[in-house]
């Protein structure tokens, strides 16, 4: 999943580079080969271009970079990263010749990119990343204090379907009691495939169909879905109090690969994938078990 950040990337943008290369799923802090080589700046799967430097942004050697990049496996990293900090700042010449390579190579290399001016991105580039605005998201604190002023409840699950994204609360509010099925649903893995009837991806041509969609609704999904499993694997590794009852029939195992198939798959996620991208990825996740694993 390529990504444009908008705004000051603080903070976000090694997060973003992270969630792409790490071996155990995405998690800062990580030790893994491809995080301890990333920090010190010796992983060969992340290439930072820089747009200030006269010679690389030339369109030629542009392209020879690109080429170079892209046409070479990955070395140790879970997926090559390509970052381009003021993307804004590479000439429309140079814009056209990457979205060229977005378009070819989208599952080889990501793209994680930022700007603070927009309006030069050409919207061909653009529509092709997922967008993130880096003054719209807020830390859980921030979030649900935002959410006691504007008299909004809940704002534990706003927070788990829209991490943390305000533009995303309108959206993502229209269907809380979709939400709340798929919580009761997800733990219980004989009980897990109902969400296809939830989500109307059982017949085709379904006019409620989830996989039609806003971008921001599957990203909820993606977001729920992650937290559901990370949360149940937490209560397996932790000390219950007594008669507590745990619902959840997934394994620990099937756990972490829940939330690794998930991580990966929400990469994918654009403004064209479509329903059966989607049936097809939790067909996969939700039937597997523990020997496929």
């Amino acid at each position: 999943m390529n990504k444009l950040i908008i705004g000051d990337e603080s903070g976000v943008l090694e997060e973003e580079i992270i969630k792409r290369i790490c071996l155990k799923h995405s998690m800062m802090g990580c030790s893994c080969e491809a995080c301890s080589n990333f920090r010190k700046g010796t992983n060969p799967d992340v290439l930072f271009l820089d747009v200030m430097d006269k010679e690389s942004v030339k369109a030629k050697t542009f392209r020879q970079n690109l080429d170079s990049f892209y046409s070479t496996s990955k070395n140790m990293s879970k997926s090559k990263v390509m970052v381009i900090q003021d993307i804004d700042k590479l000439s429309i010449v140079c814009q056209n010749i990457l979205l060229k390579y977005i378009e070819d190579y989208n599952d080889v290399v990501s793209l994680v990119a930022t700007t603070r001016n927009e309006d030069k991105v050409l919207t061909t580039v653009k529509s092709r990343m997922v967008v993130t605005r880096c003054d719209d998201v807020l830390n859980y604190e921030e979030f649900e204090e935002y959410c006691m002023k504007k008299c909004i409840g809940e704002s534990e699950l706003y927070y788990s379907l829209t991490g943390g994204k305000l533009s995303a609360i309108d959206v993502v509010g229209k269907y809380l009691n979709l939400w709340k099925k798929i919580i009761k649903l997800l733990p219980v893995k004989e009980e897990a495939n109902k969400i296809f009837e939830v989500l109307h991806l059982v017949k085709e041509k379904d006019k409620e169909s989830f996989g039609e969609k806003e971008l921001e609704q599957k990203e909820a999904l993606f977001n729920l879905m992650n937290n559901v499993f990370f949360e149940r694997l937490l209560i397996k590794k932790t000390a219950k109090p007594q008669g507590y009852v745990d619902n959840c029939t997934w394994s620990t195992k099937e756990l972490v690969n829940n939330i690794e198939m998930i991580s990966n798959e929400k990469q994918r996620l654009n403004q064209n994938y479509k329903t059966k991208e989607l049936v097809e990825f939790l067909i996969i996740l939700l039937n597997r078990n523990e020997m496929e694993v």
